[in-house]
């Protein structure tokens, strides 16, 4: 897969998050959202070819273990090695209340081999953007 395709794959999986997440505005829950948006991401991650390792996940922003946890692999395990940081929703509250300035879907990724072990976990990416 060519770099310019694989950020459209990976713009398609922040606007999965998005507009699953999107849905829940401005109805006051916090949890619904993040759950919807994490399934999305994650299934949407898993269809690009890549072996990506998420690096920074959602389990200490939710105290609980999603499928976006620090540690997991997503892609189809073929093609480059991706280190990735996610975060479907940036401002939960926001998102609940109807209020602007919540982010949706956002994510970066990095090239294994571009990030030694000692920089590992760190943003550290070409490729970082929101929808």
């Amino acid at each position: 897969m060519k770099f310019a395709s694989m950020g459209l794959e990976l713009a398609r999986a922040t606007e999965a998050a998005a507009l699953s997440a999107g849905r829940w505005m401005g109805f006051g829950k916090r949890d619904e959202p993040d759950n919807d948006a994490i399934e999305a991401m994650h299934r949407a991650l898993n269809q690009v070819d890549m072996d990506g390792h998420i690096v920074v996940g959602e389990e200490e922003k939710l105290n609980r273990h999603s499928l976006l946890d620090t540690g997991q692999k997503v892609g189809t395990g073929k093609g480059p090695n991706l280190d990735i940081v996610v975060d479907p929703i940036d401002g939960r509250d926001l998102l609940a209340l109807g209020l602007s300035g919540c982010n949706l879907g956002r994510r970066c990724s990095s090239s294994r081999e571009h990030v030694g072990s000692s920089r590992r976990g760190r943003v550290h990416g070409q490729n970082c953007g929101e929808p």
